[in-house]
């Protein structure tokens, strides 16, 4: 274990000022939607809406993103990931303070979707940067590094969006300590673009030709590959949408718990995750990257049946953290799969079309959830989200097998 740390510490060293400028605009990123995203529909139920309307945001999030993700991928490809990362923090900062100040339903609602739209921006450019920015050598190490430092960010981001409000609320009334909270964690999000700004692309990139990028997108071998990634993205985004955007609620009428007892237990399931993450690497030199896939997955679903199940808090909680944990850490082997696998010029707008799947499963089961919640209650959600988990799982196995076939994994030099 001390030999895999030591590893991670040597290539982190040797990364170009460009990635640690990324990681440190994606740190302060990941720190405010972390507040945002522990916060938010706890807020929207102090403001007296019920899980419908918070499955109308979630909708309506996911949807701009699908709208645009197309349109910021091809930004990306042709404009490059510096300008594309910069306009997504800074046009979805300003959008997170608007969100902190104004209450009526119709202006939330149009808020929301404003900030899919902004955020796809920061969202896409991510995968194709780091591509481009390191050896082969270095990119499974990064790829992990960039999913640890999410999550870990995300979990100071639940700490401190759960435990800000009740500290605040000693002094304010607890919806306006909320409204200061969101604004925080809005200012937060907006310092991501100072080390953006700092990124030096190369002209290369800059003068991109969109015909050259359109060209490449048709031929009939790049899209097959592309194909195969969006099936699996769609189901894991199906699944995703069932009950991630209501583990806050589900934690709070389930089990009574307080806004800063949930952002901690968020927080300490970023923190497993990240310590997963790590792991990955060491994963695939043994199992290989696919069945690497597959076994994170498939090892996620026990959990989500205990989730349905139980009405214990602890085995709750246990189950909640494994669960993001296993699942989660296949995140940085799908992502770098898929950037191996696609063509140099359309590495963004393939990413892009893998959000947009995810992000299309978020849009079609928000509102799906929120009713299923409001008529039946939460079981039946986590039991929908264990088909479409399988489902992802297999897809990926049964494409992308001979991937690790042909790689010998046990050989890896990563």
């Amino acid at each position: 274990m001390f030999e895999l740390f030591k590893d991670y510490q040597n290539r982190m060293s040797q990364f170009s000022a460009n990635v640690k400028l990324y990681l440190l605009a994606l740190a302060f990123n990941s720190i405010g939607v972390g507040m945002f995203q522990v916060l938010y529909n706890l807020y929207l139920k102090e403001l007296q809406y019920d899980e419908a309307f918070v499955g109308q945001t979630i909708s309506l999030k996911a949807l701009a993103a699908v709208l645009v993700l197309i349109p910021a991928g091809i930004f990306s490809d042709k404009l490059g990931r510096r300008k594309a990362m910069i306009t997504g923090a800074l046009t979805s900062g300003v959008v997170y303070v608007l969100l902190s100040i104004f209450q009526s339903g119709n202006i939330i609602l149009t808020f929301i979707f404003l900030n899919g739209l902004f955020n796809a921006f920061f969202m896409v450019a991510q995968s194709p940067f780091m591509m481009e920015n390191t050896s082969p050598r270095e990119r499974m190490h990064l790829f992990s590094i960039n999913s640890a430092l999410t999550m870990g960010a995300w979990m100071l981001g639940n700490i401190l969006g759960g435990w800000l409000p009740d500290v605040l609320h000693t002094w304010f009334p607890l919806l306006t300590a909320m409204k200061i909270t969101l604004f925080i964690c809005s200012i937060i999000i907006l310092l991501a673009a100072i080390p953006l700004f700092k990124i030096r692309e190369p002209r290369a990139r800059e003068e991109r030709r969109f015909a050259d990028i359109l060209q490449v997108l048709t031929e009939k071998q790049e899209l097959l590959t592309i194909g195969k990634f969006l099936l699996p993205s769609a189901l894991v985004g199906f699944g995703a949408g069932l009950f991630v955007p209501y583990t806050n609620l589900y934690l709070a009428n389930e089990f009574s718990m307080s806004s800063s007892l949930i952002g901690f237990i968020l927080a300490l399931s970023q923190v497993t995750t990240a310590v997963s993450t790590l792991l990955v690497p060491l994963a695939v030199k043994y199992l290989g990257k696919v069945k690497s896939i597959l076994a994170f997955q498939l090892v996620s679903l026990p959990f989500l049946l205990v989730m349905a199940t139980t009405s214990n808090l602890i085995f709750a909680t246990a189950a909640l953290l494994l669960r993001t944990t296993f699942m989660n850490s296949a995140n940085p082997l799908t992502s770098n799969l898929m950037m191996e696998e696609v063509g140099e010029n359309v590495k963004g707008i393939a990413n892009s079309f893998s959000q947009m799947a995810f992000q299309l499963g978020w849009a079609v089961m928000g509102p799906i959830s929120g009713l299923i919640i409001t008529a039946y209650g939460y079981s039946y959600i986590f039991y929908l989200a264990m088909l479409f988990y399988l489902g992802s799982a297999l897809s990926y196995y049964f494409f992308f097998r001979k991937i690790d076939e042909r790689t010998s994994p046990g050989s890896l030099n990563i």
